[in-house]
């Protein structure tokens, strides 16, 4: 098995990539390939160098156009989730829902169940979205 120099890395699959130069490694970490919790290790002459990942966030990045816009959309969205969980407690619609036809019921139990399952999904993605725009992975090598 023949091993060159150069920096390498495993993906989420647990894949080995490399070995790549400091800027193809670079490049790998702008594009999000190489995240925190990856193992990422540099070899030279046969030795090995760990190289350990970490997210930054820098104000620059926090108060980007990207980052308030989807600081912006996940306000709207949780203020859509609170409305809707309001709307639901009010007394008149509790009195409908209990005493209305059993079917109708079930079906906006239903649609209420799917809302609340797809709000959830979308914060869960809007907020992997809002830590990649306000942040940066740092990629430091520790002194031997």
């Amino acid at each position: 098995m023949d091993i060159s120099d150069g920096y390498y890395y495993r993906d989420d699959k647990g894949v080995t990539k490399g070995p790549l130069d400091e800027a193809e490694f670079n490049r790998c970490q702008v594009k999000g390939h190489i995240k925190p919790g990856n193992k990422a290790w540099r070899q030279k002459a046969g030795a090995y160098f760990q190289i350990q990942l970490m997210r930054r966030y820098t104000i620059g990045r926090i108060f980007s156009i990207s980052s308030m816009g989807y600081g912006f959309e996940m306000s709207i969205i949780l203020l859509c989730l609170f409305m809707l969980v309001w709307i639901f407690r009010q007394p008149k619609l509790q009195e409908e829902l209990h005493h209305g036809p059993k079917g109708e019921n079930y079906f906006l139990g239903f649609l209420l169940f799917l809302t609340f399952g797809m709000m959830i999904f979308t914060v869960k993605q809007n907020l992997k979205r809002l830590t990649q725009s306000a942040s940066e992975v740092v990629a430091r090598e520790p002194p031997v």
